[in-house]
């Protein structure tokens, strides 16, 4: 029951760590966009293919979660996924060329919108119903709450403080995070 019931915790928070980077990198360039023109040179109309493409392809994977989880065991998709965020937010930090950046956003989008889909999928499958609500706000939290409130406070922050960067290593941080849960999970 023990082992049960750390595997219960692990993919909880798992999945939390995991919307959590999304939501860092959902939402990085509302706050890093002036920062981000300076150093790529582009114009408006240049810099919204970050926004456009990262979209676009999360709503892809928004669709895509159904056919992968028939074909591939859930957790190595939400695996694969968070890990994918984790990667290519450290991507973002190391290119200032803008269409390598707009084909980082592209995976990106992509692994988010499975995240979040996967996510709540598992969630509603592995937990009972009488663990549903506890286990949806907890995953709200990340999710909904995160890139509303904290997230915009700490992007605000860490731009005057520190660099756009900075925002992509945090997503990172997260998306690690979640990915170690994930994998500890027997």
């Amino acid at each position: 029951m023990g082992e049960k019931r750390a595997s219960y915790i692990l993919l909880l928070a798992g999945v939390l760590m995991a919307a959590l980077a999304e939501a860092l990198a959902g939402t990085a360039l509302s706050f890093g966009r002036i920062d981000m023109w300076g150093d790529l040179h582009t114009t408006s109309d240049e810099f919204a293919l970050l926004d456009v493409g990262y979209t676009a392809a999360k709503l892809c994977g928004f669709m895509m979660v159904p056919a992968l989880y028939a074909r591939f065991r859930p957790l190595y998709v939400m695996l694969t996924s968070c890990g994918l965020m984790t990667a290519f937010s450290i991507f973002m930090t190391c290119s200032h060329s803008l269409y390598l950046l707009v084909g980082f956003r592209i995976v990106q989008g992509m692994a988010g919108g499975i995240i979040l889909v996967g996510g709540q999928t598992l969630l509603f499958n592995v937990f009972s119903r009488k663990l549903q609500p506890l286990t949806q706000f907890i995953f709200a939290l990340g999710a909904l709450v995160a890139p509303a409130t904290f997230v915009s406070a700490l992007q605000g922050w860490m731009v005057d403080a520190l660099t756009w960067e900075a925002m992509y290593l945090a997503a990172a941080l997260c998306g690690l995070v979640g990915f170690f849960a994930l994998s500890c999970i027997p």
